[in-house]
């Protein structure tokens, strides 16, 4: 039986789920702070009040952020308690998790607005975010390895001959010169510089600064977090659309219709 059957038990059975523990501690700040989403979800249906501070003066949502619980941040906010707090809360901890969850749900604070953002919620987010785009780049990288296949079967297929590539090849004409690449942006020379860059840009430079081991103030503008979490929220998102397509038998299918398109094009060329 898991925590939520066991309160569920206690509840039909006419337990005050709002009851304080020997320390004061109440069972919504206590499943809040073990990340316990379904126990929130019974204490929640049961009418206990899930906003109520406890002896340390923190709601059950700053408890959850502090513990980097996003699922149980999700459940109070169903519940329409008030997450005000939590993502200083996050943000104190180190807790990129629990900021992503709250930040993309509007809970966070916005603009210029100073708030405390440690040095170690910003490595821990970077390194967050580094480790969505390898996975981004790997599943990329399938990808290309997937496209290259149905390429080479659609040639095999084709029985392509060199005269027809030549002749093809004269009709499209020279290959075009190639491009300069283009310079990477000028990144900021200092951490108050980060609030004027456009939010898309701001994880790099927050990266730039960490790797130079620039110290970081007390507080930063709300928006340098939030950049860095759109980054995460970012890269995560084209980890996902990739991996729809690279994974399981819906690699195959990708090969059938990048084929198909091919076999299309060249056809219209042709």
């Amino acid at each position: 039986m898991g925590h939520a059957d066991a309160l569920r038990v206690l509840w039909q059975a006419g337990v005050d789920l709002d009851a304080r523990g020997a320390y004061g501690v109440t069972p919504a700040q206590a499943a809040a702070t073990m990340g316990h989403a379904d126990a929130l979800r019974v204490l929640w249906e049961a009418g206990v009040n899930l906003g109520e501070r406890g002896p340390d003066g923190l709601t059950p949502a700053e408890d959850a952020a502090l513990n980097g619980h996003a699922k149980a941040l999700r459940v109070l906010r169903e519940a329409g308690v008030s997450l005000r707090g939590a993502f200083q809360a996050a943000l104190s901890a180190a807790q990129p998790e629990a900021a992503l969850e709250l930040w993309a749900h509007g809970d966070a604070p916005r603009g210029d607005r100073a708030v405390d953002t440690p040095r170690q919620f910003l490595t821990a987010a970077v390194a967050a975010v580094e480790e969505a785009e390898a996975v981004a780049a790997e599943l990329a990288a399938r990808r290309a390895e997937l496209e290259a296949l149905a390429l080479a079967a659609l040639l095999l297929q084709r029985c392509t001959g060199r005269r027809r590539a030549a002749r093809r090849a004269a009709r499209r004409g020279p290959a075009p010169l190639p491009v300069a690449p283009a310079q990477a942006p000028q990144l900021p020379r200092s951490w108050r510089a980060l609030g004027a860059l456009p939010e898309a840009r701001i994880a790099a430079g927050v990266r730039a600064m960490l790797a130079a081991d620039q110290p970081v103030p007390a507080q930063l503008p709300a928006r340098v977090a939030c950049g860095v979490l759109r980054a995460l929220a970012d890269a995560r998102a084209r980890a996902r659309g990739l991996e729809g397509r690279v994974c399981g038998e819906a690699a195959c299918e990708y090969i059938v219709q990048i084929a198909g398109a091919l076999r299309g094009g060249t056809n219209q060329q042709a």
